[in-house]
């Protein structure tokens, strides 16, 4: 999240969209041990590529956007 502010997005949905983006568990039948969910999410955020989100994907996901 942090790396998204300093690109100046700037939205009280940006904490959902990078939890949403990180979740294993919407692809998941059975979940697996929580240790291993663990892992799983914290390899998905280190490998989150800032410089391919867009205004648009966040605005997408969480709602209206705020007027400016």
């Amino acid at each position: 999240m942090a790396k998204l502010k300093a690109k100046g997005f700037m939205s009280p949905y940006l904490k959902t969209f990078v939890v949403a983006r990180s979740n294993p568990l919407r692809f998941m039948k059975e979940p697996p041990p929580l240790e291993e969910l663990i892992k799983t999410i914290r390899r998905k955020v280190e490998r989150f590529n800032v410089d391919r989100i867009k205004p648009e994907d966040i605005t997408a996901s969480g709602g209206t956007p705020d007027e400016e």
